[in-house]
Parts: C-alpha cells; sequence; structure tokens
C-alpha cells in the first residue's frame, strides 16, 4: 500500500510540476536585510498552487508521522488536507465552473495579506481582513459543483465531546 501512495506522490509532484510553469512565478522582494518570494499578481491561479503544493507536503508528513505512530498528529494534518481540499474546489470553481465573485476576491485579499507590513516593526502585525466563511466555502462548492441539488460534496461532520 505505501508503495501506491509513493507512485500518488510522484504523479502529483509532476502534475504540480507542469502546472507550475503555466503561472507567473512568484518574485523576490527585498525584506529587511535579505528578501522574500512574493506573488505580484495575487491570482486565483497562484493561490491555487500554493494549495496543491501545501497537500503534497502535507501528505508527505503523513508518511512519516505515521511510520513512527503519531496517529493522533497524522488526523490533525487529516483536517487541514480536508480544508486545503475546499480552498481548492472553491477556487478552481470559480474558472472553471463559474465565475470569480466577490467571496473569492474577499478569500485571495486574505489569502496573500502580507502577516508584517512594517519590517522595522515585527511586533505590529497586520490586521488580515475577514476570512471567508468556511461555511460559506462549503455553500458555494456545493452550489457549483454538484450537479444533484440533494447532494451534498463537502460536509461537515459534527466534533464528539
Amino acid at each position: 500500500m505505501r508503495r501506491i501512495f509513493h507512485q500518488s506522490l510522484t504523479v502529483m509532484k509532476n502534475a504540480f510540476r507542469r502546472l507550475e510553469g503555466q503561472v507567473p512565478p512568484p518574485q523576490a522582494v527585498p525584506w529587511r536585510d535579505s528578501f522574500v518570494f512574493r506573488h505580484k499578481e495575487e491570482l486565483i491561479e497562484q493561490a491555487l498552487l500554493q494549495k496543491v503544493a501545501r497537500s503534497i507536503s502535507a501528505l508527505h508528513a503523513i508518511d512519516v508521522l505515521l511510520l513512527h505512530g503519531f496517529l493522533q498528529e497524522q488526523a490533525v494534518l487529516q483536517r487541514t488536507l480536508d480544508e486545503i481540499r475546499e480552498d481548492i474546489f472553491f477556487l478552481a470553481a470559480a474558472i472553471t465552473n463559474d465565475r470569480v465573485t466577490d467571496r473569492h476576491r474577499q478569500f485571495l485579499e486574505e489569502f496573500f495579506a502580507e502577516e508584517f507590513p512594517d519590517t522595522n516593526n515585527l511586533a505590529a502585525r497586520h490586521k488580515k481582513p475577514n476570512m471567508v466563511p468556511r461555511k460559506k466555502i462549503r455553500a458555494y462548492v456545493n452550489r457549483v459543483l454538484s450537479t444533484d441539488p440533494k447532494e451534498t460534496l463537502i460536509y461537515s461532520l459534527p466534533l464528539e465531546a
């Protein structure tokens, strides 16, 4: 089973590399006495690519955690992957099945917002714009991608107390 998992990761990484070549790359931007990489265009495609990269990285981490018996930590990453998947569906649906909405613009504004806008005062953190609520992301994906109005593609399981 692990062999199939690693083959799947290889396919994902290869697909990622092909997609990466179709999106404007991040640019080096001065930051303090060095630089950071930033996407100046702040496109949906760039956010999607970053979400996909995060998914692949999390899958590698899950593999390592499971090998060492850290099942609860693996479960935490699984929830993170679920949210990343929802974000990917949300962003991709805007350009494949629908249109870019105000919620997508709000999502991108929050996604690309700088954490520390003043490089000389790292204690002053940027007030990020309001995040798009998770329930709104799920509702959009279910509405736009479902072929059956009664079908739920993304749902949230209640957490046990």
